[in-house]
């Protein structure tokens, strides 16, 4: 039986290793939550037994309480910087929680009986987390695009998986990417050498600086203050 779940589980860590998207595990936030209050209960009592027999205690008693102190307050702190962590990491996306759950239920029936803690993606934290690009995003959501892009040494081990080449999407992004800000900066230009009216010129100047940054905010990952950075410059 120990061999049978065994064999289950190193069935569910070879698919997991085939992408770095399917490395996706359970938060149990309810349960991380429960050991901090359990441990923030530990050293409260800790800190009231100090109190109590500060004045009391013999040296060897004071020595043997502070070394508990020590290591509850390491574990608490241990698990608080864990959970804050956790708590800042990013959620997978649906389509890969989607396609892990619709690939377990038929074949990977060591993770049958935990699909339910699967529910959202929210409640799941992906061990890979680099950012995605709009590209990433895009082909992920189009099976035309998955096939156009897809890795056939990978797919031959898992029915119905469709593999895509990341690097080659990465180059798609920033050509596109590429091209798109040159033409938003040099448009401008263009048409400012064929406008005499004051107006116009105004005109074409907010224009394509708005859509510059309306472009900056829907196909990067930038941050606010970066968005407003290229926006001023």
């Amino acid at each position: 039986m120990a061999t049978n779940k065994l064999a289950s589980y190193l069935e569910v860590a070879h698919f997991m290793d085939s992408d770095g998207d399917f490395a996706v595990f359970p938060r149990f936030n309810k349960l991380n939550i429960c050991n901090l209050i359990h441990l923030q209960a530990t050293v409260s009592k800790l800190e009231e037994e100090l109190v109590a027999g500060a004045r009391q205690l013999p040296a060897e008693g004071v020595e043997e309480l502070m070394g508990k102190i020590q290591q509850a307050l390491k574990n608490y702190n241990d698990a608080l910087l864990m959970q804050l962590s956790l708590r800042k990491s990013t959620d997978p996306a649906k389509s890969i929680v989607e396609t892990l759950k619709k690939y377990s239920e038929k074949h990977l029936h060591a993770l049958a009986e935990y699909l339910h803690l699967w529910d959202e993606s929210a409640t799941l934290l992906p061990l890979h987390e680099s950012e995605k690009t709009w590209a990433h995003r895009f082909v992920a959501g189009h099976l035309v695009l998955q096939r156009l892009f897809r890795d056939k040494d990978r797919e031959g081990s898992f029915e119905n998986i469709i593999f895509y080449h990341e690097h080659r999407i990465r180059k798609v992004d920033r050509f596109l990417v590429t091209s798109c800000f040159c033409v938003l900066l040099l448009c401008p230009i263009i048409l400012l050498s064929y406008s005499s009216s004051k107006t116009t010129k105004l005109a074409i100047v907010f224009g394509f600086v708005f859509g510059c940054s309306l472009l900056n905010a829907a196909i990067t990952n930038a941050r606010n203050w970066e968005i407003l950075a290229i926006t001023a410059g």
